[in-house]
């Protein structure tokens, strides 16, 4: 999820990109969440920044600095978007890729007009209301469950309407990356050994993530020349490339060799739909979102100045890790880094177990929730149940010219009245 204050508001996937219309160039401070690649920033602490001009705030440190490094080069907000996407799908496949699709929300201040350009993955023509009848697992795992990708696609429309450098400049971070090696970050690192069995079974996954027989660790170098290609040629060549050349046969190829229904003619038709923002008011904000079915990344406003954005990755629990941290940060009044690392609860109709957060996150420090909130859950009846992290959530937080007052409830009792529009990221 990416963004833009004063100029363009712009929330994709993973990521959040800030960029403020101030005079004299941007001056950026890097926010990294890798120890073994981190700098400090605001008060010592490696997890948040602060900027007058412009933040980036990732899934990957490295990536954030991507998306810096494209704002410093005077990029738009939608450059430093797509050249941090590629960056997590290098780094984070896990959580985001070229062969998936995304969610993009671009507001003008100048025109207050907010887009929402939907890129997700649609279905294949050949598909079919009762394909998974017999295999109901087909639905997540396999090549029925493969749709058209369109993340190639809703990157290169995003930038045809607001970027400002070559398109080939936006990809050569990531395949620097790809091509000359990463180090596997913890958060990968357990993704990967959670899906040992997939990856082993896979001649593809296995050649990335396991090339010598064994499973990368946290710290391995890990190297995706397969993906270089693709990405090089995409750069060249654009989204073409991706859906109508060679690649895109390939990849039809593969997905029909394995089982799958995806053909040439889904490649071609892809399209991204661009729609009006969705827009509600509540609790003294303007909430700005795109439609469903996407996993509630918010941007707020207030009098028609940007106040925050909220975004994450983790699937199914997208959604209520970024209504907590909206109600840590705007409703309680935590600071911005307790609103994202305070614990969090995640509660579906199936299973009918409340699951709450119990991890050590990568600095050391431990996180769960408090024992006197499991009492109060557990004597109303719920059965509870402790698991490492759900969801990764970024956030970035406006102090704006005059203070917010309304709708807030400030933990101390103090307002903070702040008059300066400094930007803060988690």
């Amino acid at each position: 999820m990416l963004l833009e204050a004063d100029l363009l508001t712009l929330s994709c996937l993973d990521s959040i990109v800030v960029e403020s219309a101030v005079d004299g160039g941007p001056v950026f401070r890097r926010l990294s969440e890798e120890k073994y690649k981190s700098e400090k920033t605001k008060d010592g602490n490696e997890f948040i920044v602060e900027s007058r001009h412009g933040v980036v705030a990732a899934d990957d440190g490295r990536c954030s600095k991507v998306g810096v490094v494209i704002l410093r080069k005077g990029g738009h907000a939608v450059d430093a978007a797509v050249a941090t996407t590629l960056c997590l799908g290098v780094v984070n496949p896990m959580s985001s890729g070229i062969g998936g699709g995304g969610f993009m929300i671009v507001r003008s201040l100048s025109t207050s007009q907010t887009e929402a350009f939907d890129s997700r993955e649609t279905t294949p023509l050949a598909a079919s209301q009762d394909m998974y009848a017999k295999n109901l697992t087909a639905k997540s795992i396999g090549a029925l469950s493969i749709s058209v990708p369109g993340e190639i696609a809703g990157l290169h429309e995003a930038w045809l309407k607001h970027g400002r450098l070559a398109w080939s400049k936006l990809f050569e971070p990531a395949i620097r990356l790809a091509k000359d090696g990463f180090l596997i970050a913890p958060y990968l690192a357990n993704a990967i050994k959670v899906s040992e069995q997939k990856i082993m079974a896979d001649p593809g996954l296995r050649e990335v993530f396991a090339p010598k027989g064994k499973l990368l660790q946290a710290g391995d170098t890990c190297y995706n020349i397969e993906l270089t290609h693709t990405l090089m040629a995409v750069a060249n060549h654009g989204p073409q490339a991706f859906y109508n050349w060679s690649f895109g046969e390939k990849i039809v190829k593969d997905v029909r060799d394995a089982g799958g229904i995806l053909t040439m003619e889904d490649m071609r038709n892809y399209r991204v739909e661009v729609m009006d923002a969705m827009a509600v008011d509540a609790m003294g904000y303007t909430i700005l979102g795109m439609p469903p079915p996407s996993s509630a990344t918010l941007g707020l406003s207030q009098d028609n100045r940007l106040a925050g954005v909220i975004g994450g990755s983790g699937g199914l629990s997208i959604s209520p890790a970024v209504i907590q941290v909206f109600l840590n940060q705007f409703i309680i009044g935590m600071e911005p880094l307790a609103a994202v690392e305070h614990p969090r609860v995640y509660h579906q109709l199936i299973p009918n177990v409340v699951l709450y957060e119990n991890w050590t996150i990568i600095n050391g420090d431990h996180i769960e929730l408090l024992e006197e909130n499991k009492s109060f859950l557990r004597e109303r009846g719920h059965e509870l149940k402790g698991q490492a992290n759900r969801a990764i959530c970024q956030l970035v937080v406006q102090t704006l010219q005059t203070p917010i007052k309304k709708g807030r409830k400030i933990i101390n009792g103090d307002h903070h009245e702040v008059f300066h529009g400094m930007l803060t990221a988690e």
